[in-house]
């Protein structure tokens, strides 16, 4: 008798990091307030948390207005990892915001036995005074999350606006490293502020449909991508260096040829294989109409160019009825098959934030 044997069944492991994604949008959007302050203040999930995991637990916990909690948190990091300076930081200033003085006073003390001196001086020079009630200095302090987060949201209104295709869905990238390949599925609602910060945290990866319902367009796209014969590891090695030139000369001359055209693209390093050079209309446009204005600034090119092969989007001039035509992914994203994040080649930071702050330019 033949035996079947079975293996079992693997637990797979919380992504705590999507979990703590989830109830930051919670927080920002305003949804169910009272469910997220309480699943804040359990302690099923933040005991299992490492040491950045659960400091972030415990900013939360004080955005939600849950401060018994974040102290709760704080409190299980002292006694887990007692030399851990910056949860001894934290836990000070929420204090200090609320005016506990005598909580500040005994946190110092406490905190004297695990940190560096020269540490522990310079917060007591810096915590160890007595407010009674709150100053202006304390108010602006205990704002500024809340300022960050709706500079945040000014950000990323100007990202959407800017990067604006079809309205009711966009698209999420997937990739299968082991066989390299790679695509998109089909997200069939509005994006919202928490589906873009997920993107630009690199927890996903969107894409937009560029066409409109109406087949207009408010961007279009030049896709200056590698060819195939190039990007084999061992051509790519030796022709590093020309093709790194080529790149520079290529997107000094389509900036040339676009601005003779009365057009001024964005470039992005698209975290793939190449560069996108993104076009802005301040009013939507036939889809047409932006594929023969960007297609004539590319085939100006085409034929100069030994590395990099040049496409245009959009390709259609309007929606077939089947599918939702075509997609780019969004910029400022993580690469699904190449893990490394695109950026804006013309700000020298890379840093996301700086790079949303550029944009307002």
């Amino acid at each position: 008798m033949n035996q079947t044997h079975l293996k079992p069944v693997s637990k797979t492991k919380p992504d705590y990091r999507l979990i703590l994604a989830n109830l930051e949008r919670r927080i920002m959007d305003g949804v169910d307030e009272e469910k997220t302050k309480k699943i804040l203040s359990s302690d099923e999930v933040w005991k299992r948390l490492d040491q950045e995991l659960m400091m972030k637990w415990a900013s939360l916990c004080q955005m939600a207005g849950c401060v018994d909690s974040g102290k709760m948190v704080y409190s299980e990091m002292h006694r887990l990892h007692p030399d851990f300076a910056p949860a001894w930081e934290r836990h000070l200033e929420m204090m200090d915001i609320l005016g506990k003085s005598a909580d500040v006073m005994k946190l110092l003390e406490m905190a004297k036995r695990s940190v560096p001196s020269e540490v522990h001086a310079a917060w007591t020079r810096r915590f160890s005074h007595n407010r009674p009630v709150f100053n202006e200095r304390d108010l602006d302090k205990a704002a500024k999350p809340f300022e960050e987060m709706r500079t945040r949201e000014r950000l990323a209104d100007r990202f959407m606006d800017l990067f604006s295709g079809r309205q009711d869905c966009f698209a999420r990238q997937w990739a299968d490293k082991a066989s390299g390949r790679s695509g998109y599925v089909p997200v069939r609602q509005p994006m919202r502020h928490a589906d873009l910060e997920a993107h630009f945290k690199g927890f996903e990866t969107c894409g937009i449909y560029l066409l409109h319902q109406d087949g207009r367009v408010k961007l279009g796209v030049i896709d200056a991508d590698l060819k195939a014969s190039v990007r084999e590891p061992s051509v790519l090695r030796k022709t590093m260096a020309a093709v790194k030139k080529e790149s520079i000369w290529m997107a000094s001359r389509i900036m040339e040829i676009s601005t003779g055209a009365g057009l001024r693209p964005c470039v992005e390093f698209s975290g793939g294989k190449g560069y996108h050079f993104w076009y802005f209309f301040e009013e939507s446009v036939p889809a047409g109409q932006a594929k023969a204005a960007i297609a004539r600034i590319a085939d100006q090119m085409k034929n100069d160019l030994e590395f990099f092969q040049l496409e245009v989007f959009p390709k259609q001039d309007h929606l077939s009825g089947q599918g939702f035509g075509n997609l780019v992914k969004l910029p400022l994203g993580i690469h699904r098959k190449t893990g490394k994040r695109s950026y804006f080649c013309e700000c020298p930071d890379r840093d996301v934030d700086n790079q949303l702050a550029w944009l307002m330019k």
